[in-house]
């Protein structure tokens, strides 16, 4: 239920024993229900923040990685 959006922007972050991750910039709202399911639930503020890139993501940025 969490809502995810990417910003457009990424990098590479280097690994501590070789390679490589490709972090992608995205936006976030959470789902919080304070009440444990029982109504009145809404959605946290938007934060940003990088993430390690899906599959999904790579598409949508349209890079290729080999």
């Amino acid at each position: 239920m969490d809502r995810r959006e990417l910003t457009g922007k990424w990098f590479l972050d280097k690994r501590r024993w070789g390679g490589y991750n490709l972090m992608v910039q995205v936006e976030i709202e959470r789902w919080d229900d304070p009440t444990y399911g029982n109504g009145g639930g809404e959605y946290t503020p938007k934060r940003t923040e990088y993430q390690k890139a899906r599959q999904s993501d790579l598409l949508e940025l349209g890079l290729n990685c080999a």
